[in-house]
């Protein structure tokens, strides 16, 4: 839907309902959109953000619609953040949309979530993976592990 921005968007339910959030999960959206960068990019219209705001929109609200209202900052003891299986999500777009998605998912990742990506093309990856198993025929052929400083 091209007729309103992306954070009018966010705010209704995945299901289309106009619905609006409740303020944990606005609290929480306004979180996300921070820490991936997209705090400008986020009241433009779908149509107006380059391929990497796009994907990062996308990304915060399937965050949203798999934890809402119990990660972040929540007051909450118990914080539950995202896992997000990506397959093959960016395998057809240009190695530095890849470098650019992927550094901000880092963040995602440093605040506690949980970032699994499937790919045929590792590249643009390089910087922020922190565990590869590469896979043949139903195999694991290597398992590497790196650890962040």
């Amino acid at each position: 839907d091209d007729s309103t921005s992306v954070w009018s968007q966010l705010m209704r339910n995945e299901i289309g309902d106009d619905v609006v959030r409740d303020q944990r999960d606005v609290l929480l959206a306004r979180e996300l959109v921070e820490m991936l960068g997209l705090e400008t990019a986020v009241y433009l219209k779908p149509s107006q953000l380059s391929s990497s705001e796009l994907f990062l929109s996308r990304i915060v609200g399937a965050c949203l619609q798999s934890v809402s209202g119990s990660c972040g900052s929540s007051s909450s003891s118990f914080r539950q953040c995202p896992i997000l299986l990506l397959d093959e999500l960016l395998d057809f777009e240009h190695v530095d949309i890849v470098r650019r998605v992927a550094e901000r998912l880092k963040r995602l990742v440093d605040w506690g979530g949980v970032v699994i990506v499937a790919t045929h093309k590792p590249q643009g990856w390089e910087n922020v993976r922190g565990r590869v198993v590469t896979l043949s025929g139903g195999k694991v052929l290597k398992d590497e592990r790196r650890v962040f400083a």
